[in-house]
């Protein structure tokens, strides 16, 4: 085995393999990539042997092809160092002829890109995660380039707008939704581009199940590291049981007061928290001779509902 010496970049060498012979030239870096002296003596199986079990057979295969059928050839495989440690390596050889069409050489540059990988691999849980998280959101979330295309949308916006599960990447509002509602969204994502701020409203959105339901609607701008908006982000959260209650509770209390004011019957609400009368009729402030404004500022602290009580009752 014989080393080329040569001015390289950190972990990229160049090796080369003479067709006829089988003689195979290492640079000094491919061999501390191996983990292995500049003086260890190296052959064609043994730089086979030094990849994974799994990989052995593959690069066999790509060095038979190179030889026999003149193939150029790429991998991203695994070696295993001389110390057990595990290497993610970026070979290439290209096959040289010579003047009459066999195979002379076979030239090859090799890297180690154990540390990219491990970067990727790090990014793609990364990525996975955050995915889970918006997968699993009670809001329905989006993503859309600046001309409206669908990049991204999560699990809730699917059974909310999509549970047919259609493929939306690529496609527009209007590949998908009704041309009235389809031109509302076109709208709100021209006007956060315009304006490079968020937009949140609420709103009554049908979903494809044919029920309505109240939404907050937030859109906002995504920027790039220079400041220009990218994309548009949507999130949508279901506000209708909210209301529901909210119109409820409203009903409620108009009843009440109704009831109250039939029965001329005054009451008061007391906050325990607060420590202060939050409500009071006007039938209950008019029992003591005041106005409803005088008796929640005077009703308060320790003796409060009965301020306005005979100091002997």
């Amino acid at each position: 085995m014989m080393s080329r010496q040569n001015i390289e970049l950190p972990k990229i060498g160049h090796w080369e393999l003479i067709a006829e012979s089988g003689e195979l030239f290492w640079s000094e870096e491919v061999y501390h990539i191996h983990g292995l002296e500049i003086s260890a003596e190296i052959d064609v199986d043994a730089a086979i042997n030094a990849y994974h079990p799994d990989d052995r057979g593959k690069v066999a295969e790509y060095v038979r092809r190179a030889i026999e059928e003149k193939e150029d050839f790429q991998f991203n495989l695994r070696l295993i160092r001389t110390d057990g440690t595990l290497r993610h390596v970026l070979a290439t050889g290209i096959v040289r002829l010579d003047q009459n069409g066999a195979v002379r050489t076979v030239f090859g540059i090799f890297q180690d890109i154990t540390e990219h990988k491990e970067t990727e691999k790090a990014l793609q849980e990364s990525e996975e995660r955050l995915r889970s998280v918006i997968d699993n959101s009670p809001t329905s979330i989006s993503l859309k380039n600046t001309d409206g295309e669908y990049l991204l949308v999560n699990r809730k916006w699917h059974e909310w707008f999509n549970p047919d599960d259609r493929d939306v990447v690529g496609k527009t509002a209007h590949d998908l939704d009704p041309i009235d509602v389809a031109d509302n969204i076109m709208t709100q994502t021209r006007k956060v581009i315009e304006n490079g701020a968020t937009n949140s409203r609420e709103a009554r959105v049908p979903k494809v199940d044919g029920t309505i339901m109240t939404a907050i609607l937030q859109n906002f701008p995504v920027f790039d590291d220079s400041g220009q908006i990218i994309a548009i982000g949507g999130i949508n959260s279901d506000i209708t049981e909210l209301r529901q209650v909210e119109e409820a509770a409203k009903d409620t209390q108009a009843r009440l007061n109704k009831a109250a004011e039939m029965a001329e019957l005054g009451y008061f609400v007391w906050d325990t928290k607060m420590d202060r009368c939050s409500f009071c009729s006007e039938e209950y402030a008019s029992f003591h001779g005041v106005s409803v404004d005088e008796y929640l500022e005077g009703a308060s602290g320790l003796d409060g509902p009965f301020s306005f009580t005979h100091p002997e009752d």
